[in-house]
């Protein structure tokens, strides 16, 4: 997780990085500005796996977390680039 926070950013400050034991990371950055550096590259990957990354909220709770909607990219080929 630490690699790939400073590989999508320059901080002021270096995150500070936990680890819960519920396989959540709780990542505290020195602003706003930095937090939403990261939090707007999509799509996250950890090791080849995709991970959901969302701004902390004084309500979370970790044992009650649940994804009701999971963001997905889906590629088609021979489809013509959008862009």
């Amino acid at each position: 997780m630490e690699r790939f926070i400073h590989e999508h950013g320059t901080f002021t400050i270096k995150p500070v990085i936990l680890y819960y034991k519920d396989k959540y990371f709780v990542v505290r950055f020195a602003n706003e500005e930095e937090r939403d550096m990261v939090l707007c590259l999509v799509p996250h990957y950890l090791m080849r796996r995709p991970i959901i990354m969302k701004p902390w909220v004084p309500e979370f709770n970790f044992k009650e977390e649940i994804l009701i909607t999971i963001p997905l990219r889906v590629k088609l080929p021979n489809l013509p680039s959008s862009r």
